[in-house]
């Protein structure tokens, strides 16, 4: 199940930059360029949140001394 909604998430933000790519190239819009490259970069972001995240709570909690 993972797999597949990881990959639902990977197709759709492809599918974004493409649409807003197509119509930034095309005049359509006048966004920034970050903002046409966004959907590429969410799941980047949300990665690197995720394992700030992780580091922060084994900071906060070590485990038991052996």
């Amino acid at each position: 199940m993972i797999d597949s909604i990881t990959y639902a998430s990977i197709c759709l933000g492809v599918f974004l930059f493409g649409l807003f790519l197509g119509l930034k190239i095309f005049g359509l819009i006048d966004w920034s360029w970050w903002w046409v490259v966004t959907p590429l970069l969410v799941p980047v972001a949300l990665t690197f949140g995720l394992i700030l995240l992780i580091v922060t709570i084994a900071a906060l909690f070590p485990g038991p001394n052996l």
